[in-house]
């Protein structure tokens, strides 16, 4: 089971490599933000089409989602009441991006951000939860376990 595991890991990380590199040799050299350039006249209908469709359906339509999980989380986790948790997750967001809207800065705070998150939570991360979950935990990381769990047990 754990060999099934790890061999569509690998494919899984391949696969999303061979993307990846093709996309990058695909472009010289792009200046600024990247759907920009693939939403070209220069390039092919089905590229156009493609990114417009990325850019509504996985960048559009995930703001919405996240608002409403980071409501939801902030709600059940009882951290606040609904009225705040609706402001820090909604409205406080988009009035600290109103701050970087028109300058270079917002574009340099999601490049980084996106280069430093996006490698561990897209392939770490996953990888972790589900050896976490299945207890099967390499000595590397020792999960400790609250004591109230071992006293339940006994």
């Amino acid at each position: 089971m754990l060999r099934g595991r790890a061999c569509t890991c690998e494919q899984a990380t391949f696969i999303y490599m061979s993307v990846g590199i093709l996309g990058a040799v695909a472009y010289d050299s792009v200046s600024g933000n990247f759907l920009r350039s693939l939403a070209s006249h220069c390039n092919p209908t089905i590229t156009r089409l493609s990114t417009f469709i990325f850019a509504t359906v996985c960048v559009g339509l995930s703001v919405p989602v996240f608002c409403i999980m980071v409501r939801y989380n902030l709600t059940v986790g009882m951290q606040c009441g609904e009225g705040l948790a609706y402001l820090l997750s909604t409205i406080l967001p988009w009035l600290v991006s109103w701050l970087f809207y028109k300058g270079t800065a917002f574009e340099d705070v999601v490049a980084w951000s996106g280069q430093l998150n996006n490698g561990p939570v897209n392939f770490v991360l996953p990888l972790v939860v589900s050896l976490m979950a299945l207890e099967t935990v390499c000595p590397c990381l020792p999960v400790s376990r609250p004591a109230d769990l071992d006293s339940e047990e006994e």
